[in-house]
């Protein structure tokens, strides 16, 4: 796919975050994850309890068949133990402590299983579940996220790095949001080409890549919408809100929320930002 290059709007001056509805969206990153262990019931009760209104996370199978909430493919950073999370049993991985490594007042979080976060996201705006499959031949993760999604109601979102693991789940179902997670400002075009090719509502870019207004600018004009990992600094959020971004992943929502808020009674207007007008009001999404 070629480069498509839209010429972005200049407005005369950024408005204030959340004044608009080009306002992105604040995503609680693995839950309340800045001051609680990430992807535990820890970090996900907390930020329910801030008001939060979209999470995302990370799922994988246990060996077993369980659908467990976890990012790393290995239990060593959380835990300390180097075993693989496809590797153990959900008897084997509930025995390890998923909360001493943040603070030792978290000791005895265990790893969750996808089941019990639905409690957590009752009237929230977006669920992101990001699917981590094993290897290249793991059908069964896919599949079970497939048919999790069929038994609960809630406003997901599926994302994945790994490309075969959204065709996989796009096959199994037509119907749930898909988002395209990549890194850098060299996947942009093989993001998009993969967004049309499954039918994605919209790619997930890390800063890097997001940093550019031109390329935001081609996202939104082809109708995707833009979720950006992961954003913690005022600054960032209000440049990358002025690019016309519809969510912010964030490790914590309410902080930046404040900070932004800060920085929108002491900002001096900035006649450079380019800001997308031009986008379907149906993609729009208003501040959390």
């Amino acid at each position: 796919m070629g480069n498509l290059m839209v010429e972005p709007v200049l407005p005369a001056s950024l408005p204030p975050f959340g004044a608009t509805t080009l306002a992105p969206l604040l995503i609680a990153h693995r839950g309340l994850s800045a001051r609680y262990p990430e992807n535990t019931l820890a970090a996900f009760r907390a930020a329910a309890d801030e008001g939060y209104t979209a999470v995302e996370f990370d799922v994988q199978l246990s060996r077993d068949g369980a659908l467990v909430v976890f990012h790393d493919d290995t239990l060593l950073r959380i835990t300390g133990h180097p075993g693989r999370i496809a590797d153990l049993t959900w008897a084997e991985l509930s025995l390890f402590d998923a909360g001493i490594w943040k603070s030792t007042e978290f000791f005895g979080e265990r790893i969750p299983r996808l089941e019990e976060l639905v409690p957590y996201w009752h009237g929230t705006r977006l669920v992101n579940i990001e699917v981590k499959a094993s290897g290249p031949d793991d059908l069964a993760t896919v599949e079970a996220v497939a048919d999790f999604v069929r038994r609960h109601d809630a406003p997901f979102l599926i994302s994945s790095f790994q490309p075969e693991v959204l065709r996989r789940f796009r096959r199994l179902d037509s119907v749930t949001p898909v988002g395209v997670l990549f890194d850098g400002p060299q996947g942009w075009n093989e993001a998009l080409a993969l967004a049309a090719d499954i039918g994605a509502t919209g790619v997930n870019p890390d800063v890097a890549a997001a940093i550019d207004p031109v390329e935001v600018a081609r996202a939104r004009t082809l109708g995707y919408e833009v979720h950006v990992h992961t954003v913690n600094d005022a600054a960032m959020a209000h440049r990358l809100s002025a690019h016309g971004v519809t969510g912010l992943f964030t490790d914590d929502v309410a902080a930046l929320r404040a900070a932004m808020a800060v920085a929108d009674a002491a900002r001096i207007p900035d006649d450079t930002a380019p800001e997308l007008r031009s986008v379907p009001p149906a993609r729009l999404l208003p501040q959390a």
